[in-house]
């Protein structure tokens, strides 16, 4: 009820004075047709001017009431609420005039579109994602809209992504081209722009929390994420590279990849690390789940032995070594944990169903883990 009054009330006004503005003029007509039946001839100049005066400054106080309506009053929802709104590139004025309406933004869209046009802002609209609060006037909405005061949208990666669910969160978040995202990833003209020794960016898009505009273009948000890699690899964690290893960084890259997947808790990182880098020392295979799930199409259960035997360079139960390449986007803990792995000879590790692991040097001992998990687990 409230709501409808409201509207009343401004409509009303708003009918007032553009009902006072149009029928003072022709009193002033009349007043001057009077004193020529009146007195014979044209009313003196000088009474004429005072009154021509007085009507002015009546008019002058509809206008200026009429425009503090407008400018400092607040909108329909005046209820302190933050109002989103995308505004898309192309979308006519009309259009964001009627979306502004729509969620009570403003009063009138012909009011919106008239003054827009009087104030030359209607042709300099920047798209992008708008807070608005739900008092704001129209004069504020203009100027918000015609400065490209749009909002910086955050955007949490968080770590052991691959490329291509990472191009879906940007879609879903700043609507990105996801397709042009990963497309980019493996553009190799533009990774080489980026100065770095890969063929493909997976891996080195670091996982953090970004501010981005809305449609944001993919290549500033790629140079954005490989620019963080670099800062926090370089100069955060002091890494290095010699250049006397071929692929040095990017097999540091894909072991952390492998320690970001097969861990849940960083604290139990360095450890994992260390498994890796003994069985590394020794020629013996990795056998890490993750880099058989990494060409797999999604599963909907546990790894079975028939996908042990997939035939692809990123099964590490068939091939020696580090796979190709990083199988996700690993965060700074797994980065470190692959530049300084704990101090032990464990060979061996698995999974408590708790998040944790337990660390074994023999396959007996390891054997051994496994049938006490499974023993405590039945009981």
């Amino acid at each position: 009820m409230k709501r409808i009054l409201r509207k009343i009330w401004h409509w009303g006004v708003l009918l007032g004075s553009g009902l006072a503005l149009i029928l003072l003029w022709p009193v002033v007509l009349i007043l001057k047709l009077w004193e020529r039946v009146k007195f014979g001839r044209q009313m003196p100049g000088k009474i004429f001017r005072t009154r021509i005066v007085a009507t002015a400054g009546v008019l002058l106080i509809l206008l200026v009431w009429f425009l503090f309506y407008f400018r400092f009053l607040p909108s329909p929802r005046a209820t302190d609420e933050i109002i989103p709104l995308v505004i898309n590139q192309g979308e006519s004025f009309r259009q964001i005039a009627g979306r502004l309406k729509d969620v009570d933004l403003i009063k009138s869209t012909l009011l919106f579109r008239g003054t827009a046009k009087i104030m030359r802002l209607d042709r300099k609209i920047f798209a992008g994602r708008y807070d608005f609060k739900s008092g704001q006037s129209m004069f504020a909405i203009l100027r918000q809209l015609s400065k490209g005061g749009a909002t910086a949208i955050n955007v949490t990666i968080p770590p052991g992504l691959t490329a291509r669910q990472i191009g879906k969160i940007f879609r879903e978040t700043i609507g990105a081209d996801s397709a042009r995202f990963v497309q980019l990833t493996e553009d190799r003209l533009f990774i080489q722009s980026l100065d770095l020794p890969v063929k493909n960016l997976e891996g080195f898009l670091f996982p953090e929390t970004y501010n981005f505009y809305w449609k944001t273009k993919e290549e500033e948000i790629i140079r954005e994420m490989v620019a963080q890699f670099k800062r926090v690899l370089l100069n955060e964690l002091d890494y290095h590279p010699t250049g006397i290893l071929k692929d040095e960084m990017k097999n540091l890259v894909t072991l952390a990849s492998l320690i970001q997947k097969e861990g849940f808790k960083p604290e139990e990182f360095p450890l994992i690390s260390a498994v890796f880098h003994n069985r590394l020392k020794i020629d013996m295979p990795l056998q890490c789940d993750p880099t058989i799930l990494y060409v797999l199409p999604p599963l909907n259960r546990p790894i079975m032995p028939e996908d042990l035997q997939i035939d692809s360079p990123y099964n590490t139960y068939k091939h020696y070594g580090l796979p190709p390449g990083p199988i996700c986007n690993p965060g700074k803990e797994a980065l470190e944990a692959a530049l300084h792995p704990a101090s032990a000879k464990y060979l061996y590790f698995v999974h408590r169903g708790d998040g944790t692991h337990t660390f074994s040097n023999t396959l007996e001992e390891h054997n051994r883990a496994i049938w006490l998990l499974k023993k405590n687990k039945n009981s």
